[in-house]
Order: C-alpha cells, then structure tokens, then sequence
C-alpha cells in the first residue's frame, strides 16, 4: 500500500453522489495516498447516503480518514470549500470536485512541487475534458514532472488553472474562497494567493480531468454571462484593493470580454448541433 501523506482532500457535493465516487476511486489509486478525505454535502436531495456508505467501505481499505460534513441548506461551493479548510488537519490541502477524477501521479507531483518550494503557497496543473470516466485511459500514462512560476499576465490574461480540482494549498495561506461568489470563485482565489505575494506554481501536465465542458454544459458553467460578471468583478477586485491600475484593469476586462464572445458563439453551435444533429 502506498504511504499516506500530510494531505487532507476537500470534496463539495451536491446532487452528484454517484459521481463522487468515481473521484474517491481516483483518490484511491493515487500513488501518494492522502491521509483525510472531506466531503461536504452541500444538502443534496439525491441518494447520497447510500454513495457516502460505498465510500466508507472503499477507504477503510486504505486507512484513509473519511469525515463528512453535511450543510443544512445549499450554501454553494466556496463555502463548503472553506468549511473543508477548516476541518482540515493536515497541513496541505487538495481540492476535487465531485465530478472530476485525478491522474494517478496527481498527488506525488504537486506534493513535491510544494515540498521542494517552500514559498509556493498555491499550486495547479493543467485539466482535460472528457465525455466519460472510461475515456480516460491516459490516467495511467506517465507523466514528467517540469513546473514554473505564474506571471502576472498569465495570472490576469489566461487563468491557466481551469478547475478548482487542479488547487493544492498550504493550511497556513489565510486565504479562502469568497462565499458570495457562486461563479469564477475559484479564480478570485487565485487571483488572491498571487497578488497577495504568495508564489502560485503551475505543473505542466494534465492532472486532473473534468466531465463537463468549462462552459456551455450543465450546472454552474451553463450561465456564461454571469460567469463573464462575476469574473469582470474579480479584476475591478484587484483594482479596488490597489493591486492592479487602471489600463492593467481596462486591458483585463477588454480580454475577458474578447474571450466571452468566443465562448458564446460556442455555446450556439453546441445548440444548434443538438437542433439539426
């Protein structure tokens, strides 16, 4: 059996219980195994239960700490994020969303990346998305291991960490997600860790992979126009707090706004696929 290491797994969920098993599995496979698993059921009205049981059974075969906090109403994934980081007892802290699976090297990789840096705070890596878990053959595939440090203008321009699911943080960062924010929190996240000066590393690699398009499918990520608000208003953020000035706070906009134009018209041909295909 693997080794289990000083890090604690936070998964949101909600109403997609048959699908976080699918990311424990993925957890279980790991080749750096954490020592605690978090789920927090973000009050789901589907047969988590009787999901939550199966993974239960799954990890007491790993000596894994499952903990399960429930919320009495939906609070949405930022706050079941923060409760997780709260409960968290290890000092790193890896974020999977329910509906995502991690590549086997997952851990190990961004671990000795955070270990071998000691003034990374944050770090990601690539995602790919797929159509369905049995795709993924390329979760075995052996990956090198090269990473860099995020610039400003990667940070403000390309947002290169797509998912939360890529995210490993230190405990110690005193940074958590902004509850308010339904869309694009996990980018005012990181855009807190860089321009509060904690180093933000991205590893090179295809790490994780989600079953949802990052736009135009269902769930949060179908409703484009707030998603292009909400992250409109992470860079008038960084302006209000003095980070950026007012031509880095035009130029962000304008580009964001270039790349919502495209999302959108892709968006009407996924639509217009459905119609005539």
């Amino acid at each position: 059996m693997s080794p289990l290491a000083n890090i604690s797994v936070v998964i949101p969920v909600f109403n997609s219980s048959e699908k976080m098993l699918n990311g424990v599995d993925s957890i279980c496979s790991q080749t750096l195994l954490p020592k605690e698993i978090i789920i927090i059921d973000d009050a789901s009205n589907d047969d988590f239960m009787a999901n939550y049981k199966k993974c239960i059974d799954k990890l007491k075969l790993y000596s894994i700490d499952l903990i399960l906090i429930k919320n009495r109403e939906q609070m949405g994934p930022s706050y079941c994020r923060n409760r997780g980081i709260f409960k968290a007892s290890n000092d790193f802290i890896a974020f999977l969303d329910s509906d995502d699976i991690w590549h086997i090297d997952k851990l190990k990789l961004q671990m000795k990346v955070m270990l071998s840096n000691p003034e990374v705070y944050l770090s990601g890596h690539f995602v790919m998305y797929e159509t369905r878990p049995c795709m993924v053959e390329k979760n075995k595939v052996k990956v090198e291991l090269t990473y860099k440090k995020l610039s400003k203008l990667q940070c403000l321009v390309k947002n290169p960490l797509k998912s939360a699911s890529t995210y490993m943080m230190r405990r110690n960062s005193n940074i958590l997600f902004n509850v308010e924010q339904r869309y694009a929190e996990d980018y005012r996240f990181l855009l807190q860790h860089y321009f509060s000066g904690k180093q933000v590393y991205i590893l090179n690699s295809v790490l994780s992979y989600s079953f949802k398009r990052p736009f135009g499918d269902t769930g949060l990520s179908s409703r484009i126009v707030k998603m292009e608000l909400y992250e409109l208003s992470n860079y008038f953020f960084l302006y209000n707090n003095g980070h950026i000035g007012f031509w880095l706070l035009f130029f962000s906009c304008a580009f964001s706004v270039m790349k919502f134009f495209r999302r959108f018209c892709i968006v009407i041909g996924y639509k217009l696929k459905y119609i005539f295909l």
